[in-house]
C-alpha cells in the first residue's frame, strides 16, 4: 500500500478520490491496503475465472477483461465512493 499511499500524499487526495486496476493478487492487496476501491483486470490471466475469484478474495470490488467493460463498472461502483 506504501505506493499507493505515497502518490496520494503527494497529490493531496484521500482514498475516496480514487480507483485502481490491478491484475495480481499482490496489486491488489496494495491497493486494497490502501483503502482505494479496486477493480481486477483479468485480459493477461491464463485462468481468468480462478484470477477473478482470487483477486475478488483480496478486496477487488469486481473483475473484467475488456476495457469497454470498465466505464460501466465504474457507474455501477461510484456509490462506493464517499466524498468529504
Amino acid at each position: 500500500p506504501h505506493v499507493y499511499k505515497r502518490v496520494m500524499e503527494q497529490l493531496d487526495i484521500t482514498p475516496h478520490c480514487c480507483y485502481a486496476v490491478e491484475d495480481s493478487v499482490s496489486g491488489v492487496c496494495s491497493a486494497v491496503g490502501a483503502g482505494i476501491t479496486t477493480f481486477g483486470y483479468l485480459a493477461f490471466a491464463d485462468h481468468p475465472r480462478e484470477m477473478a475469484k482470487k483477486l475478488e478474495g483480496q478486496g477487488a470490488v469486481a473483475c473484467f477483461e475488456n476495457w469497454q467493460d470498465f466505464p460501466q463498472l465504474l457507474k455501477q461502483y461510484s456509490h462506493h465512493k464517499k466524498v468529504g
